[in-house]
């Protein structure tokens, strides 16, 4: 297996980093890895890297898509990018916005980076079945993923897993599949306990995992 490869969060919620690190022992930081998102904003990031979306003037404490998390919740206003783990309550937006920009300024930078000098990354995007409803993305999203990835790095092999949680497995999805390096998977549930945890270490995301590391090892 070839140990120049990465697994990258693409969202849409926070449980996709957590079970990465715990399986892979990563510990890089990349923007998407801890912030609430959607498909159709992973696209507009890839396609912005001068980072011009991230400024203090962007983002709000007030309600724009969601009514939940309001004591430490931030808010993108024009875009699905929601925080509910860089600000702790009683924390003054005000105060620690700047610092907030300048974290996620480094970690578009970080994303950027692994995509110019990664020989092989897996990304991985979840549909949203925790905080909001999901956007579903079309064949012509990920058609223009790809696009957007050799914009940067023509060169890498790039893998894009798309997970479909239970919520959604009613949905027809099969204009997504035979995608050239696509994968879609119904994530499903190995036993109710600790059905509440946030990171769902009941789904069995060994399926996932194990399929990444079989793609490295051939």
């Amino acid at each position: 297996m070839d140990k120049n490869f990465k697994v990258i969060s693409l969202g849409s919620i926070c449980q996709i980093k957590s079970n990465i690190d715990s399986f892979f022992n990563n510990s890089e930081t990349n923007l998407l890895d801890w912030l609430i998102t959607d498909f159709k904003t992973v696209l507009y990031i890839l396609n912005n890297f001068d980072g011009n979306f991230i400024k203090r003037e962007n983002f709000t404490r007030d309600n724009i898509l969601m009514n939940s998390f309001n004591e430490i919740k931030i808010e993108h206003k024009y875009l699905k990018l929601i925080a509910i783990h860089d600000l702790h309550p009683h924390q003054d937006f005000n105060l620690y916005v700047d610092e907030i920009m300048d974290k996620y300024l480094r970690r578009l930078k970080r994303l950027k980076e692994l995509i110019e000098n990664t020989k092989s990354i897996h990304f991985i995007h979840i549909l949203d079945h925790q905080y909001l409803e999901a956007y579903i993305p079309s064949k012509e999203d990920v058609i223009h993923f790809y696009e957007l990835i050799k914009l940067i790095n023509n060169g890498n092999n790039i893998y894009l897993h798309i997970i479909i949680p239970p919520k959604y497995q009613h949905l027809n999805f099969d204009h997504l599949n035979n995608i050239k390096f696509t994968f879609i998977y119904n994530i499903n549930i190995n036993n109710v306990e600790n059905n509440n945890d946030w990171k769902n270490k009941n789904f069995n995301w060994n399926e996932i995992f194990n399929n990444i590391i079989n793609i490295e090892n051939n």
